[in-house]
């Protein structure tokens, strides 16, 4: 049978078994944003909102966020904070829909409005982070017409998992690949902005009589 959301339960691979992500994540929510322009400074933690991770769609590298906080708002709010490790997600409104995920590459503090999963000695960070990607989180939101997630649906959302050795062999390949596409993608950038660029090019060739 195949749940709404998530994946087919087809029979896995030997050593692999199902698991829910409470039961190999710690699932948890930000807390709300502090009010008030003495609460945010220019270099203090990391604060992380909605639009940090609306900005980059899917990442396995956060590593910066627009807001950071002041050490007031760190002694006197009361903040959640979320490891450098955790995979972060929307938990409410239309932005649930763009199903983004996010890899902290660092600590930081996060909105009400995010979803935290911090893996386990039983996971690794980059498995959680591919096997929700493949989930599609608006099957499991309880109102269509403003959708939120409950941290007790979330909890019992299952993933398939093999044993840590095949995960790092397999986020190990992953990691290739992806290393290999955003090269080409680099490469397909460069040459359609050297393409852009060309008609200007000419006109300046034709200007200096090259042509």
């Amino acid at each position: 049978m195949t749940v709404p959301g998530t994946y087919s339960r087809q029979p896995l691979p030997d050593g692999w078994r199902w698991v829910r992500l409470g039961e190999v994540c710690r699932v948890f929510a930000g807390s709300a944003a502090p009010q008030g322009k003495d609460y945010f400074s220019s270099a203090g933690p990391f604060f992380f909102r909605v639009s940090d991770i609306g900005r980059l769609g899917r990442t396995m590298q956060l590593s910066e966020s627009q807001d950071r906080l002041s050490p007031m708002a760190v002694a006197r709010c009361q903040l959640v904070l979320a490891r450098k490790g955790a995979v972060l997600f929307p938990k409410s409104g239309a932005a649930i829909t763009a199903n983004n995920r996010a890899l902290l590459d660092v600590d930081g503090y996060i909105v009400s409005h995010l979803m935290a999963l911090e893996p386990t000695d039983a996971i690794l960070s980059e498995w959680v982070y591919h096997a929700t990607c493949r989930i599609d989180m608006m099957d499991f939101s309880d109102n269509t017409g403003y959708p939120s997630l409950k941290q007790s649906v979330v909890e019992k959302i299952q993933i398939p998992l093999p044993p840590l050795p095949e995960q790092r062999r397999i986020a190990g390949v992953l990691r290739e690949q992806m290393a290999a596409v955003d090269k080409a993608r680099m490469a397909a950038e460069a040459e359609l902005n050297t393409i852009n660029a060309l008609p200007a090019a000419l006109l300046r060739r034709a200007f200096n009589g090259k042509i």
